[in-house]
């Protein structure tokens, strides 16, 4: 890892001996990214699993949110809402279109 300030390559310390700087970890939200896996594939699978990636990119992006800028990823769990909702609205547009279908011609 190095400096961010100073470009001094360093171990596992929280600040710089050489220019005094903070060097900060970042690390990848886990949710976000199933957000956005699930999101994806609940197209795939009526909407199912479009429910549970809702549910974590929520959770991920107040996650995020609340860590102070130490958990990255807010761009995937907002993709991974975004999706999971098109997932949702299409298997719930299937649905209707279906039970109109049935109505319409069922008799």
């Amino acid at each position: 890892m190095y400096c961010p300030h100073c470009g001094k390559e360093i171990a596992e310390q929280r600040i710089c001996s050489e220019c005094g700087g903070t060097v900060v970890a970042y690390e990848q939200s886990g949710l976000a990214i199933a957000s956005l896996v699930l999101g994806i594939v609940g197209i795939c699978t009526w909407g199912i699993s479009g429910i549970v990636g809702l549910i974590l990119g929520i959770v991920a992006k107040k996650q995020i949110d609340a860590s102070g800028g130490i958990l990255q990823g807010r761009r995937y769990a907002k993709a991974g809402i975004i999706i999971s909702s098109i997932s949702i609205a299409l298997f719930v547009g299937a649905i209707i279109i279906m039970l109109i279908i049935e109505y319409v011609w069922g008799n």
